[in-house]
């Protein structure tokens, strides 16, 4: 996990490089050494972290990311698609906010035509301003399609409507956690490896990022 979390922090110091001149043109890059690499990558995420919505366009934002990402799954034949599509996207009870951003309550085992509920979650209204700024930060337009990607579309909601329909009881009521969280996370890399948002750094460096949790999580 350490090699890895060294590895990814250099992928995105690669991107973010790439990406300095967009976000800073004309200024000079920081120091290519350890700490310059640093800076680099920070300073560059903190301008994309400046791409963001409000508190009261999050869950509309997150609904902006669905349309693009599933045509993009189908025209590229990434997996089949589960009609009718049951994914309610909804605002997350206020009581349940500030622990995670979102979550996916999947449509039971035994019920394969009940919805599912990817539910997001606004700044919770006790936050102060600079938290609220932080959190919408963090949770850009980019991070956004990312975020959609790994709850949604392929990730846990797609996952999971296939795992309903096994013809194993045992495998659809005693579903593996561990492969449901790996799939997803797998399958944020996947879907811009295959081309979604093809040429958007902003993106994979939100990606990065992203996987990045996961590694230092393991560490």
């Amino acid at each position: 996990a350490e090699r890895e979390a060294a590895r990814v922090e250099a992928e995105m110091a690669v991107i973010a490089r790439q990406y300095w001149a967009v976000v800073f043109p004309g200024k000079p890059l920081p120091s290519d050494d350890p700490p310059g690499r640093l800076e680099l990558i920070k300073r560059v995420l903190d301008a994309v972290a400046g791409n963001h919505g409000s508190s009261g366009t999050l869950v509309a934002d997150v609904r902006g990311t669905v349309a693009e990402i599933k045509a993009f799954i189908t025209a590229n034949r990434i997996l089949p698609m589960i009609e009718p599509d049951r994914c309610r996207i909804v605002e997350m009870p206020e009581f349940l906010r500030g622990n995670s951003v979102a979550y996916l309550n999947p449509a039971p085992p035994l019920d394969i035509n009940g919805s599912s509920e990817y539910a997001v979650s606004p700044p919770p209204s006790d936050w102060a301003p600079q938290q609220v700024e932080s959190y919408l930060r963090e949770y850009n337009r980019a991070m956004l399609k990312i975020l959609t990607i790994h709850e949604g579309y392929p990730g846990h909601y797609v996952q999971l409507e296939h795992s309903n329909r096994c013809k194993s009881l045992i495998r659809r009521v005693l579903s593996s956690g561990t492969f449901a969280e790996g799939w997803a996370v797998y399958t944020e890399q996947m879907m811009l490896d295959q081309g979604f948002g093809r040429g958007d750094l902003a993106l994979r460096l939100q990606q990065l990022k992203f996987y990045l949790r996961a590694v230092v999580n393991a560490i």
